[in-house]
């Protein structure tokens, strides 16, 4: 009895409290709802008919209207998304960080994310701000314009910004996990930091070293997130633009597979995942005002 319990490897928990005098404030990663701005519409009108007309769920989409400039018509859109989307510079207002240090533009990295054209703050990992108080005055504000005047097309038809915390390395998952704020809207956000370490075998759930392809961090999402990538990659032969990597596709093989995935093609079922031994979740506090 003694034995096959040994062999069971059961686990006592143990809490301990330990009292750090600063801890890191995490990367934040804000995106406007809308991709592209009306003033560079009408240099990819046909993008746009096509993306209102996927969105409609009435199932049909008359390609013969637009066969003579889709057929074969090669388009980097992650480049396209970059240049034609918003910037930070003209959507950013104020930005003071613990309430006394401003910060601009320059403090921001553009970022593609699965939610589209993003921009991060505190986004070096080697060099990640620290902060030793809670509290509106050891956090960052945040005054943004979201330029609703330029809207044009959003996949999911609100205006406003999406707003995303998480840990320096990791690949932002903004759509899957992200906040909306709201034009007029002031948001408060207090947030914590958790770290986890799981167990290797032979305890349960036999985690191990895993690296992902796609984020410096691990936790259980972005692992999901990179086997629903490449089961995409896989099935359609081709991925979203939003998604990592490099592939550059025909027009009308990115919508067909884009729609497909939003009418029910489920990638996750595809790929067994398996957790692995690091697994960062997220302290600090974030204020983001909607102009």
């Amino acid at each position: 009895m003694s034995i096959d319990k040994f062999f069971s490897y059961p686990v006592v928990t143990v809490v301990i409290i330990n009292h750090v005098p600063e801890v890191y404030f995490p990367a934040i990663t804000i995106c406007n709802q809308n991709m592209i701005k009306a003033d560079n519409a009408e240099n990819h009108k046909i993008f746009l008919e096509l993306m209102e007309a996927s969105s409609t769920g009435e199932g049909t989409i008359h390609w013969d209207l637009y066969d003579n400039v889709t057929k074969g018509y090669v388009w980097n859109l992650t480049e396209w998304a970059f240049q034609d989307g918003h910037k930070i510079e003209d959507m950013l207002l104020e930005c003071k960080w613990k309430l006394h240090q401003h910060c601009s533009p320059k403090d921001f990295r553009p970022i593609m994310t699965d939610f589209g054209v993003c921009f991060t703050y505190n986004w070096d990992e080697h060099n990640p701000l620290p902060v030793g108080h809670p509290g509106s005055s050891y956090g960052l504000v945040l005054r943004l314009n979201i330029e609703q005047d330029q809207y044009t097309w959003s996949e999911f038809g609100g205006a406003g910004m999406k707003v995303y915390a998480h840990a320096q390395g990791e690949t932002p998952l903004v759509k899957m996990h992200g906040f909306s704020v709201g034009p007029g809207m002031e948001t408060d956000i207090t947030l914590r930091y958790i770290k986890r370490k799981n167990l290797k075998s032979p305890y349960k759930p036999y985690c191990d070293e895993k690296q992902l392809k796609y984020s410096h961090i691990y936790n259980a999402e972005l692992c999901r997130f990179e086997c629903e990538v490449d089961a995409i990659i896989e099935h359609c032969g081709c991925k979203d633009y939003r998604h990592p990597g490099n592939d550059v596709i025909s027009l009308q093989t990115w919508v067909i597979n884009w729609v497909a995935v939003r009418r029910g093609f489920n990638p996750t079922r595809e790929k067994e995942t398996k957790q692995s031994a690091r697994d960062v979740a997220l302290i600090g506090y974030l204020r983001v005002i909607g102009v």
